[in-house]
């Protein structure tokens, strides 16, 4: 996991200033900014310096999938030259190219917090089994969720 850093240093403490903007510490000095971007999401590691608003798990599980698109051209030719959706019945497959000839796709469906969870810890093979077990009704796309190069649980989060 990363550190929240400025210029290198440990951030330790983000507060509003009186007169506007913020104050960022980092070991003990403090610098003056007009606007702090903490932009990772859900889990944010600025967040809880400003604010006791946790995250919120939302009923909706992602698995995140990865392809190189040379290698993947079953997926490359679904994907066509911008993005791909395929949803209904409370599930979703959808592929976004990115640059340099990678492909993100995600499967999605509602599933209980626990069982969120559960994927999110588990490793790509068992996410894989996971998300193929589940009631398929286009097996011809099974080969989007078995050969991807990454496969990562993500539970979706407010």
């Amino acid at each position: 996991m990363r550190e929240l850093c400025v210029g290198g240093a440990k951030v330790t403490e983000i507060r509003p200033r009186p007169d506007d903007g913020w104050e960022v510490v980092t070991q003990d000095v403090a610098e003056a900014y007009d606007i702090v971007v903490g932009a990772d999401g859900a889990w944010s590691r600025v967040r809880p310096l400003l604010s006791e608003a946790a995250p919120v798990y939302e009923g909706v599980v992602f698995v995140e999938l990865g392809f190189e698109a040379e290698t993947h051209q079953f997926v490359d030719a679904l994907t066509g030259s911008g993005k791909m959706f395929a949803v209904g019945d409370n599930r979703a497959l959808v592929a976004q190219r990115n640059g340099a000839g990678h492909i993100r796709g995600y499967a999605g469906w509602r599933a209980p917090e626990t069982a969120a969870w559960d994927l999110a810890g588990q490793s790509a093979d068992q996410v894989r089994a996971t998300t193929l077990g589940r009631r398929n009704r286009m097996p011809e796309l099974a080969h989007f969720i078995s050969d991807a190069d990454l496969a990562v649980g993500r539970p979706v989060q407010r």
